[in-house]
């Protein structure tokens, strides 16, 4: 199949550091200036306020939702993968790179963790920031249960350097390696995958759901799973391709060497090519909640391409949370969103606490920025019983968009016997942590 091609033109307008690109169609293309000239590696975050970027020299750099600023991660190890989670009414962010090297940060800095390995570390991805995978050289394959890192066995992974890790849930992950190496966990092993129409590396991985998986990797191949089997989907002309990600799977993005950019609309793959910036390579890419899609790559370069924002929201965690016993009766219930919210579409008929069919009456605050909303009881719940909070499905986002359906959390308050219970606030549970 051959790419169709878009072509952003420049337009001479440079503010704020930036150089505007409008595509004549919905989007816009920013060539953002970072602190760094160092080659960035990964790239992640949870909202627009909260992205994340590494690279060598252990770089990393956040972005608040209008400028990037760079922080002290304590390790001078290039940086090679990076991963964020919600957690609680914040995050959890990992990356790690090479000897080996793992480092958290869950908003008061970056600390390094024991690893198990000393093999360079290429890829992370987590379905909550209690279950997160790693892989890198040799095959290492690494698990995160929320306190230690440990090593996994794998079957037939030895000797093989993995190069990306992606999954669908916590039971369903795949990483991809060198010579269109494929592996998949299903809850209980790693095993290898055939079928794989490709003898390439194998750089990138990304899906919608299980029948709906594309890789991606050098010399350009594009292959896809249907759910069925594996066939190559298309060829970005020899170029290789570092990076994927995706909204759906009508809004996809690969990107590689040389800064190509290819987007997936659901039926074809179209180069987008910005006349006016250049880029070496680009390493990895992540869109946020809002529809702007983030591109790492060399020489410090961040590409950022904005859209017109028609994205549902998310709620992206809890406290306490879904399933959480022992909860405190004088707990309130905490929702982080993926967006700002509307305040107007946030009280007590959108937000409700139920006991059964019995309602609990309440009051419902929305935080400054928009992101948080809380529900507090207007007396102390019940012990032993259980309660389920719900967010509705009409709720919106400053941009007037809806919820995709309604978030519901179950949990139990502790009994009158134990005089309060240890887990009453609860860390955090992950509904929407990736995209």
């Amino acid at each position: 199949m051959k790419l169709k091609k878009t072509i952003l033109m420049l337009v001479a307008v440079v503010f704020s550091g930036m150089i505007m690109l409008p595509s004549g169609g919905n989007c816009q293309g920013f060539s953002v200036t970072t602190p760094t000239a160092q080659n960035l590696k990964a790239l992640w975050g949870i909202s627009d306020r909260n992205v994340f970027s590494a690279g060598d020299l252990g770089t990393i750099l956040k972005f608040d939702g209008s400028s990037w600023a760079p922080q002290t991660s304590g390790t001078v190890f290039d940086l090679r993968a990076l991963w964020v989670g919600p957690s609680g009414t914040g995050f959890t962010a990992f990356s790690a790179g090479t000897s080996g090297t793992i480092l958290s940060n869950s908003g008061s800095g970056w600390n390094q963790a024991l690893s198990p390995t000393d093999n360079n570390i290429n890829a992370i991805w987590g379905s909550s920031v209690s279950n997160v995978f790693a892989v890198g050289d040799q095959g290492v394959i690494l698990h995160f249960d929320g306190n230690t890192w440990s090593e996994m066995a794998s079957t037939g992974t030895a000797g093989i350097n993995l190069f990306s890790v992606w999954g669908i849930s916590g039971n369903n992950v795949y990483a991809g390696g060198i010579d269109g190496n494929l592996f998949h966990f299903n809850g209980s092993a790693w095993l290898t995958v055939s079928g794989i129409p490709t003898t390439e590396d194998i750089k990138a991985i990304w899906g919608s759901s299980a029948s709906d998986i594309f890789l991606a990797g050098t010399f350009g191949d594009i292959i896809h799973f249907d759910g069925q089997q594996w066939t190559l989907q298309d060829s970005a002309d020899g170029f290789s391709l570092n990076a994927l990600w995706g909204d759906s799977s009508g809004d996809v993005f690969a990107a590689g060497q040389t800064g190509k950019i290819l987007h997936f609309d659901g039926t074809s793959w179209t180069e987008i090519t910005p006349l006016g910036i250049s880029f070496e390579n680009i390493n990895a890419i992540w869109g946020s909640p809002s529809g702007k899609v983030f591109f790492a790559a060399q020489a410090g370069d961040i590409l950022l391409l904005s859209r017109t924002d028609t994205f549902s929201p998310m709620v992206l965690s809890s406290i306490p949370s879904d399933g959480r016993t022992n909860v405190s009766a004088t707990s309130a219930i905490t929702f982080q969103f993926s967006k700002a919210m509307d305040p107007t579409t946030i009280n007590t008929t959108s937000i409700t606490l139920t006991a059964g069919s019995a309602s609990i009456t309440g009051k419902v605050a929305l935080s400054g920025d928009g992101m948080i909303a809380t529900f507090t009881p207007s007396s102390a719940l019940a012990d032993s019983t259980s309660y389920k909070a719900t967010v509705s499905s009409g709720v919106k986002d400053v941009s007037g968009n809806t919820l995709k359906s309604s978030f519901s959390i179950t949990f139990t308050t502790v009994g009158s016997a134990s005089g309060g219970g240890s887990s009453g606030g609860g860390n955090c549970f992950i509904s929407c942590a990736c995209r």
